[in-house]
């Protein structure tokens, strides 16, 4: 026991490592970097040869289109393609989900340092909520970015599989999207990268606090001031600097993260995790901030796949 507990003295410091570990493990494991799926392609083979071969003239189809007449097949298989697909989100859920929390409760941090807890009134913002429509047209809008249009959906194959097959591969997509890729996004850069530190903030708050006034009663005197410091950091968010930095240093690994992405949605980045630093620190929660980004996501994907299928 006390090896343990001289480890979780140092828990702040090692929690570091084992994000800058699985963020190396995710980055180095996914494109452009990995030039091989963790997971088999012999898994897809059962989707058949027949959709591959429409896959195959869908994409030799684009290309025409934009060559001015050059057909040709598809370079990744449909095997291939969902494999590489099935990795990422696999990879997803380890490396930003899975394995920190595992870090953190071995470290004795729980489920509300992760954020991972129903806060009362945490949808009760207003700024939330007109941030909500903002955010999925704007997202929605970056679906016509030739850019954008080429990067996203992750998998070529859920596309022309939603539009060719059943909507019901894009319903699929979209779950995935939430549970495999945004709640461990959350989970790691959200959560685990702001709340101990906010603590961290409060409790040195309640430091000085009784420093200053002297406070002589450790029972009581100790919960009211911790309340103190709490609503104080939360209200006074955008005024004190140290809460401020706090709902920006999450931003740094997530731009990081971003760069093989589009430039214009790397520099968004920047907007969109101050915005969800301010949110967690406000609700306590990352619930909200993954209803957020979720919507805003899918909204994109969904209406690449429209617009290819309509337009």
């Amino acid at each position: 026991m006390k090896v343990l507990s001289a480890i979780r003295s140092y828990r702040a410091p090692l929690m570091i490592v084992v994000f800058s570990v699985c963020l190396i493990a995710y980055m180095y494991l996914n494109p452009p970097l990995a030039e091989a799926p963790l997971v088999s392609p012999e898994l897809f083979s059962g989707f058949g040869a027949e959709m591959d071969a429409g896959l195959q003239a869908a994409a030799g189809l684009q290309a025409a289109a934009e060559e001015g007449g050059a057909t040709g097949a598809r370079s990744v298989p449909l095997s291939l393609d969902l494999a590489f697909y099935a990795s990422r989100f696999l990879l997803s859920f380890l490396c930003m989900g899975a394995l920190p929390l595992l870090a953190a409760f071995a470290l004795g941090y729980n489920l509300k340092d992760a954020g991972l807890s129903w806060t009362p009134g945490m949808f009760r913002w207003k700024a939330y909520w007109l941030l909500f429509p903002l955010f999925i047209l704007v997202t929605a809008a970056s679906a016509f970015n030739e850019e954008m249009a080429a990067f996203y959906p992750w998998s070529d194959a859920v596309v022309q599989l939603s539009i060719q097959a059943s909507p019901f591969y894009f319903l699929i997509h979209g779950l995935s999207y939430l549970i495999f890729y945004y709640l461990p996004w959350e989970i790691l850069f959200r959560g685990l990268m702001v709340i101990p530190l906010l603590n961290y903030l409060e409790q040195r708050d309640v430091d000085n606090d009784r420093a200053n006034k002297g406070a002589r009663n450790r029972g009581l005197g100790d919960i009211r001031l911790v309340n103190h410091a709490r609503d104080r950091s939360t209200a006074q968010q955008l005024k004190d600097p140290a809460v401020l930095a706090l709902a920006m240093l999450q931003t740094l690994p997530t731009v990081l993260v971003h760069l093989p992405h589009p430039v214009s949605e790397t520099f968004a980045t920047i907007i969109f995790g101050f915005i969800a630093g301010v949110v967690v620190i406000r609700t306590r929660s990352i619930f909200p901030v993954i209803l957020l980004h979720w919507a805003a996501g899918i909204s994109l994907d969904l209406m690449i796949v429209l617009k290819q299928a309509f337009m």
